[in-house]
């Protein structure tokens, strides 16, 4: 039986981690970031390309693509990354950032294909290399995952991202002591992570640690407050500790639609 759940549990950390991969672009990278309000950023955008006041303007289009990924709009930033790799097909950024869009929408395989070709151009960004790394995580590529987030590291070695990456592979792979290192390390880099929280609970999980896992999960949750598979794998620990009572309330948000992150667990 435990041999069933602690290879379960490794499932659940790659699901966490592909829900979360494409996300982790927008939420983390300054270029993707924009601090207006984004419809009226967009809308701005477009008034320049259509009256083409600078219809070849490269920049515009990431821009906007960035926006739109932003608001999760992930197939209409592909047609602007698109747009702008037609005027400038060496475009590193467009590249970078349509892989992540085709990560945001399961197309994996693509994705990688696009993030080898920023890398081609940029051989020196460590978050390139985590984004691919996430991107080969989804299609059970582990080893060759573990060495993008290694090169990213050798590159950046503060890269929080890197090192939960590389703990959910260690994860899947059963190496559980391993996993929870990095996402120590990661949590240490950056205290508001709530995905490593919520990893290194299921890695915990999968150690029978289920009290630790329990708290890993309420930190999640403080960071995250409507994160579903937070609250999930909270009442599977709490159930393997006999607490069958206190699941209810999670069972509830676990159920509830929570805007800003996927379906399922």
């Amino acid at each position: 039986m435990m041999r069933t759940l602690r290879k379960w549990g490794g499932f659940v950390a790659i699901a966490v981690a592909c829900t979360a991969a494409a996300a982790y672009v927008w939420t983390n990278d300054a270029g993707a970031r924009i601090s207006q309000d984004l419809p009226l950023h967009i809308a701005g955008l477009n008034q320049t390309l259509r009256l083409r006041l600078q219809p070849d303007n490269v920049n515009a289009y990431i821009s906007r693509g960035n926006a739109k990924g932003d608001l999760g709009r992930y197939q209409e930033a592909i047609a602007d990354y698109d747009q702008a790799l037609q005027r400038r097909p060496d475009f590193a950024a467009a590249y970078f950032y349509r892989g992540a869009a085709k990560l945001a929408l399961d197309q994996y395989e693509e994705a990688v294909a696009d993030l080898d070709q920023a890398l081609q151009l940029w051989p020196d960004d460590a978050f390139a290399y985590v984004i691919r790394g996430n991107a080969k995580v989804c299609l059970g590529h582990y080893q060759d995952a573990i060495a993008d987030y290694n090169q990213a590291l050798q590159i950046q070695p503060d890269n929080a991202g890197a090192y939960v990456g590389r703990g959910v592979v260690y994860d899947a792979l059963g190496r559980y002591e391993r996993a929870i290192a990095d996402y120590d390390e990661a949590i240490r880099l950056q205290p508001d992570y709530a995905e490593a929280y919520l990893n290194r609970g299921i890695a915990k999980a999968s150690l029978d640690q289920y009290q630790d896992a329990i708290a890993d999960y309420d930190h999640a949750l403080q960071i995250q407050p409507g994160n579903p598979s937070a609250y999930h794998n909270r009442v599977l620990a709490k159930l393997n500790l006999g607490q069958s009572r206190n699941t209810f309330p999670d069972y509830d948000q676990a159920l509830l639609p929570h805007p800003g992150f996927a379906d399922g667990n």
